[in-house]
């Protein structure tokens, strides 16, 4: 049996302490972040945009960023290339996807065809604390 069990009074003091401290940390992290967005912009803009490594050095401090290359496909002119009735060469991929509404509208017997595929998983928690009125 933990205090928490034997001592409700103990429970919502100790609750409230974890709570405040919770809220005031969340509020400085979003100011932090904020900053650190305004910061990494200014750097930022002090380089040219382009792919791979740069460095810049101002007073005693080394600036180094380094942007990666993205691809980016665009798919309606790939499946005009390659369309399905064919069979497409092995540096090709097909992206299969189940759209979760279309999925809860289909008759039962479509779904159990689709249920072997299908994972759950909860998702991220998402604590808000906020002064009481």
């Amino acid at each position: 049996m933990s205090d928490w069990d034997t001592e409700p009074a103990n429970q919502t003091t100790e609750l409230s302490g974890v709570a405040e401290e919770y809220k005031t940390l969340v509020e400085r992290k979003q100011q932090i972040d904020a900053r650190l967005t305004v910061l990494s912009d200014k750097i930022v803009s002090e380089f040219v945009e382009t792919s791979g490594e740069q460095s810049l050095t101002v007073d005693n401090l080394t600036i180094h960023i380094n942007r990666p290359e993205r691809w980016v496909w665009d798919t309606e002119i790939i499946a005009d290339l390659y369309p399905s009735d064919g069979e497409t060469p092995p540096h090709i991929t097909q992206k299969l996807s189940v759209d979760k509404r279309k999925f809860q509208g289909l008759e039962d017997h479509e779904k159990k065809v689709l249920m072997p595929a299908l994972t759950r998983k909860p998702g991220a928690a998402k604590i808000t604390v906020t002064e009481g009125s």
